[in-house]
């Protein structure tokens, strides 16, 4: 069996072969033109789209996270003002609420111009109780039994309740009564008078 001999060089594209002994100067001139690898800027691209950002191009997504943490704030003042108004008008209309309440053993205290007893009447206990100190043989500053009498009448206290006060003799001690939102206890000595103390609780 023959092996069929190899040409040295078989062309390209039907174009001259390197080195082939039988192309001419001009062809050989040719495909070196064709084969030269181009360099620096005459070079084409090959390596495929580029991964790096084009310049200028972080500038937006700065402004967009700068812009996020903008309204972020925004969001979180928004948020603080609101409570706070919420707040405020809570307060001013619990404040209100509480200036509206009736005071009726303040208004006792006016009624009968017992304000300027300071020692021997006193409101306490923002307004909810109201000591009454009488008059005794060793008190002489205390009230009389008149005034205590017109405190009494102005909260309403009961005939039954102001009888049991009248009638209340040193030995009895201290007594307790109540009725709708109020309670007393009182207590009597000829020594120290009548003592009374009112307490009113809201309704």
């Amino acid at each position: 069996m023959s092996i069929p001999e190899v040409p040295p060089h078989q062309p390209r594209n039907g174009q001259p072969g390197h080195g082939n002994p039988d192309d001419t100067p001009e062809q050989q001139t040719q495909l070196g033109n064709v084969d030269a690898v181009p360099t620096g800027q005459d070079a084409p691209w090959h390596g495929g789209p580029s991964t790096a950002p084009p310049k200028g191009s972080r500038k937006p997504t700065l402004f967009g996270a700068i812009g996020l943490v903008i309204g972020l704030l925004l969001g979180v003042i928004g948020t603080l003002s609101v409570n706070g108004i919420v707040q405020a008008a809570s307060a001013a209309s619990a404040a209100e609420a509480e200036a509206n309440k009736p005071k009726p053993l303040a208004e006792a205290v006016n009624k009968c111009n017992l304000s300027s007893q300071t020692i021997s009447a006193k409101l306490g206990d923002d307004g909810h109780t109201l000591s009454l100190d009488g008059k005794g043989k060793e008190d002489l500053n205390g009230l009389a039994w008149i005034d205590i009498e017109c405190a009494l009448e102005a909260v309403n206290v009961p005939d039954y309740v102001r009888e049991q006060m009248g009638s209340t003799r040193a030995l009895d001690g201290t007594q307790r009564e109540s009725w709708d939102n109020f309670s007393a206890a009182w207590s009597y000595h000829p020594d120290s008078g009548m003592n009374v103390v009112l307490r009113f609780t809201d309704v």
